[in-house]
């Protein structure tokens, strides 16, 4: 089988995280490449942080918030009674 082939087939599969990593490891001189084992503990964990990240998104998109704010946005002031040790924690 080739690397396209597997690329299609974990797309097929709706595995877009371990497609994707898939294709950077493809990118890399194969010297570089990790050992079977973490070459799969790898693909696993970008497939995680994919659909937790597509799930964020969706979330997002539902909430239907009036502001995209950040974290960093907060005016934190000793009026409100809040600090960056608290949001932080």
């Amino acid at each position: 089988m080739n690397n396209q082939e597997t690329i299609l087939q974990l797309e097929e599969l709706k595995l877009r995280g371990m497609a994707d990593y898939y294709k950077s490891m493809l990118s890399q001189p194969v010297n570089e490449w990790p050992s079977i084992d973490m070459f799969a503990a790898r693909m696993a964990e970008a497939e995680r942080q994919y659909r937790n990240t597509k799930k964020t998104e969706m979330y997002l998109k539902t909430s239907k918030l009036r502001y995209n704010s950040m974290l960093e946005d907060v005016h934190c002031s000793n009026e409100r009674n809040l600090s960056k040790d608290t949001l932080c924690n």
